[in-house]
């Protein structure tokens, strides 16, 4: 009885060491990441190719809310809440609100564009097609980092990035 106590702690043991270090395989990239765009932007704004030059998301929320809106003397421009970006620039308003200063907030939303389609990707293949951690690990790098991806992730904008992240969300839930 004991022996086979003793055997079922060391398989728990063993179990608690290898989810941590698939953890810290994930999150730990992620953080460096994080870090080094604090360190970099050195109080500048990061901004892509065409990029998200907005600063002030709860204007944007406010004039936004409608499908037409009539801006730059009348000719206007499509609102945001039609190409399915109304609830990044709410998560966005939200922080602003709160106090979060502009810095923080362009620091997060790189962040978020070049680690979520990682996440993704990685929740797909290792969930919902329980294809092995590593395999999945290394399919998930090369999903965000082949160059068709980081020609659109260098930009910075949420309406290209999206798909990548979205849909191996959408497949994942249909297949499961």
């Amino acid at each position: 009885m004991r022996e086979k106590n003793i055997i079922d702690l060391n398989s728990k043991i063993k179990l608690l060491k290898n989810n941590l270090g698939k953890a810290l395989i994930i999150f730990f990239p992620c953080f460096i990441f994080l870090i080094l765009l604090i360190i970099f932007s050195n109080g500048y704004l990061i901004l892509g190719g065409e990029g998200n030059y907005i600063i002030n998301f709860q204007l944007i929320k406010n004039i936004g809310s409608s499908s037409w809106v009539p801006h730059i003397n009348g000719i206007g421009f499509p609102s945001f809440s039609l190409n399915g970006l109304t609830g990044i620039f709410d998560f966005f308003s939200f922080l602003q609100r709160i106090g979060l200063s502009i810095k923080a907030i362009n620091i997060i939303s790189a962040w978020l564009v070049y680690v979520l389609p990682f996440l993704s990707m990685m929740w797909l293949l290792s969930r919902a097609l329980k294809i092995k951690f590593f395999t999945a690990y290394i399919i998930s790098l090369f999903y965000i980092l082949n160059p068709f991806s980081t020609y659109h992730l260098q930009g910075l904008m949420f309406w290209n990035v999206a798909p990548l992240f979205v849909l191996p969300l959408i497949f994942g839930c249909i297949y499961k």
